[in-house]
């Protein structure tokens, strides 16, 4: 079965995975913590980025900012 949602996370390395919902795709990039920075997320119908998904690096680095969608 083809995922709906492709997320590709920047950090130490490029990490992608396919997902059906965003957020199951949100919480694959916050899976990685302090080790990544940053996800974008693409649907897989057009290529299209859907939502970013940013860590925030102040404090201790391990928040993540709401991601935007859009």
């Amino acid at each position: 079965m083809v995922k709906k949602y492709t997320a590709v996370v920047i950090g130490h390395g490029e990490y992608i995975a396919d997902f059906d919902t965003i957020t199951e795709a949100q919480r694959y990039a916050e899976e990685y913590g302090d080790t990544a920075n940053d996800c974008k997320i693409y649907r897989n119908s057009d290529a299209r980025v859907v939502a970013r998904h940013c860590r925030d690096i102040s404090g201790d680095g391990r928040r993540w900012f709401k991601a935007s969608i859009g």
